[in-house]
């Protein structure tokens, strides 16, 4: 099991030292990163636990990794996998349950402690639908690998908002909706296509990188409006999901253009970052969006035959 984190720990280094980021420096800076965001999240919102629990599912849930488990559990045995995954998820887990607890938030603490159990006990993977139908026909891919590795907890996201007891439902909302565009997110951060896919593209670089936000946009409402409708029925309209709905759209279209800014390899570390960054003060996105945007048009172009013909 030793060996397993230090394998972790080689790769996270190797990340770093491939975007010219000495290791040290670069857990140090995540380090201050997370302290920073921390203090902006719990000093500048409301409800900063529940932006904090949604945050927390998000990690968890973009390392989800069906065939990572199979290898874990065919080399160390069910049992110690589900060790391995217990002190990976509680790892993670750490700060943010030292962040809630500094901050006051003891009820939410248990939340905090409880997530990394269902994630290591429970293969959310395991419950997918890999040859049912979706209602996202042949295109986009992402959606119809995300829709059906992740349809358990949608399903489950959506219960919390439908039968949770009322004196809960304000908290479990926020949650719920906020983690609906966490998960979302991972449909286009862990899911990337061969360049054969792009090479094969009959539109120009901009029209493709258009259509995919587009895209990503529409699809991405067609999930959560009807838990905003839900919600709205439920509690009345309510200002501040209006504003989680707008920026939760910021972070999905700055995440499809980022996945490309970054192709073929997946998203950094440093670019997430400057993604979360883009939606917690949203006015610096009027900066990054088109960054991204001109970033992954001179990353991919050169796949597309549209723009060598």
């Amino acid at each position: 099991m030793i060996e397993y984190f230090k394998i972790e720990l080689f790769s996270i280094s190797r990340k770093f030292r491939e975007m010219g980021i000495n290791p040290i420096f670069g857990f140090l800076f995540s380090t201050l990163f997370f302290i920073f965001a921390s203090y902006s999240n719990f000093t500048q919102f409301y409800f900063p636990q529940y932006i904090y629990l949604a945050s927390l599912i998000f990690t968890l849930q973009s390392r989800v990794n069906f065939e990572k488990s199979s290898f874990l559990e065919m080399i160390y045995g069910t049992s110690k996998n589900i060790k391995i995954r217990l002190v990976e998820n509680g790892l993670i887990c750490l700060p943010f349950f030292i962040g809630v607890v500094y901050h006051g938030y003891y009820l939410e603490s248990f939340f905090v402690l409880i997530i990394p159990f269902i994630y290591a006990f429970f293969r959310f993977e395991l419950f997918s639908i890999k040859k049912s139908s979706t209602p996202y026909f042949k295109y986009p891919f992402e959606f119809q690998i995300g829709f059906r590795k992740n349809i358990l907890v949608l399903i489950s996201l959506y219960l919390s908002v439908l039968v949770i007891d009322y004196s809960w439902l304000y908290e479990f909302s926020i949650i719920s909706f906020l983690g609906m565009f966490a998960l979302i997110s991972t449909f286009y951060s862990s899911n990337i296509e061969d360049s054969s896919y792009l090479r094969i593209e009959v539109r120009s670089v901009q029209d493709f990188l258009f259509k995919k936000v587009l895209e990503s946009l529409f699809l991405t409402l067609s999930l959560v409006l009807p838990m905003f409708l839900i919600i709205t029925l439920k509690l009345g309209l309510n200002i501040e999901f209006i504003v989680f709905l707008i920026l939760g759209m910021l972070f999905i279209g700055l995440v499809v253009l980022a996945k490309y800014a970054s192709y073929p390899q997946e998203i950094s570390i440093v670019q997430g970052t400057i993604v979360a960054i883009s939606v917690i003060f949203f006015p610096i996105s009027l900066i990054t969006f088109p960054i991204f945007y001109y970033k992954a048009i001179s990353n991919i172009k050169h796949l597309f035959h549209y723009d060598h013909s």
